[in-house]
Formats: C-alpha cells, sequence, structure tokens
C-alpha cells in the first residue's frame, strides 16, 4: 500500500510495480496547435497519464503554475509541500525539469487519476525561454521550502506528445 501525506497525497512505495507497456498511439501529427502569446517547447507529456483530452490526445492545463527546476527531479518528496499547497489552492502543475525519477513521475501520475491534483510533466533541457516567457526564475536545487509565489503562472498550457504550448496569464 502507498504512505499518504499529511496533505492527502498518495506516495508511492518501494515495492510499487513500474509497469510501462509500448502500445499503438496516435499519429505523430496530432499536436498542439500554437496560440498568440503562446511559447512552444518541444517537449510532449512524460506519461499518457496526463492525458485530459482523449480525442485529441493532449494534456490541458488552466490557470496553471509552471514549477521550472534547474535539474533533474530524482525524490518525490522533494515535490510533495508544493505540490500539496497547489491542490490546497485548486491550481494545477506543470513539473518543467531535465528529467524525472520514476517515483516522482508515479506520484504524479497516481494523484492526477485520483483526482487529488490537476498535474503534467514534461522534460526539456531548454529552460531559460520558458522562464523568460512566464517571468519567473529557473529553481535551483533544493527544491524544498519553495512557496508557489517563486512558480511561474500560465493562462493555460496543453501539452502533446512531442511538444507543449505554455500561454503566460495575463
Amino acid at each position: 500500500m502507498s504512505d499518504k501525506t499529511p496533505g492527502g497525497l498518495l506516495l508511492p512505495d518501494d515495492d510499487a510495480l513500474e509497469l510501462v507497456e509500448f502500445a499503438p498511439w496516435p499519429p505523430s501529427n496530432v499536436e498542439p496547435s500554437e496560440k498568440p502569446g503562446g511559447l512552444r517547447v518541444e517537449a510532449g507529456y512524460l506519461s499518457p497519464y496526463f492525458v485530459t483530452d482523449p480525442e485529441r490526445f493532449t494534456a490541458e492545463l488552466d490557470d496553471a503554475l509552471v514549477l521550472i527546476a534547474e535539474r533533474p527531479i530524482e525524490r518525490a518528496r522533494e515535490l510533495v509541500p508544493i505540490l500539496e499547497e497547489a491542490a490546497r489552492k485548486g491550481r494545477a502543475v506543470l513539473v518543467v525539469a531535465p528529467g524525472l525519477a520514476g517515483e516522482v513521475l508515479a506520484l504524479l501520475a497516481l494523484n492526477k487519476l485520483r483526482g487529488t491534483l490537476r498535474v503534467c510533466a514534461i522534460a526539456s533541457k531548454d529552460l531559460e525561454p520558458i522562464a523568460r516567457h512566464l517571468g519567473c526564475e529557473v529553481l535551483r536545487a533544493p527544491l524544498e521550502g519553495r512557496a508557489l509565489a517563486d512558480l511561474g503562472a500560465a493562462k493555460r498550457v496543453t501539452c502533446g506528445m512531442k511538444s507543449t504550448i505554455i500561454e503566460r496569464a495575463a
């Protein structure tokens, strides 16, 4: 069984089975279309569990906070305080980092599927243009102790399999 944090997020336990299956997926031309004021990032969602629109095969987040981490996120627990605060405030979260460990991806997918959190994650090494577009900073390690005010804000985020459009908040 998984552990729960005080804020209600489920944490995958050490015995959790990670199952990866390769299956036919939609044609590669199914990608979000660019919008005025939007920034296209050549990185798509890391898991199909993040999809919110199964007809278009996209993950869409409105009024989203954007966490941009300088380094790969290795431990799920370093994200828990930020995710719990976002869930309490009813905000969606886009996690952008050069990489995510399996337990971090499991934390995000599990809580998205349970409806605890509106979340998506992309892996990108080109972080500075995203931070400039949103008027925020790339977060240096450690992520513990960070507040929601340290994150960027987007009006809408649309993630496809290979690319993401981030529209900055007004």
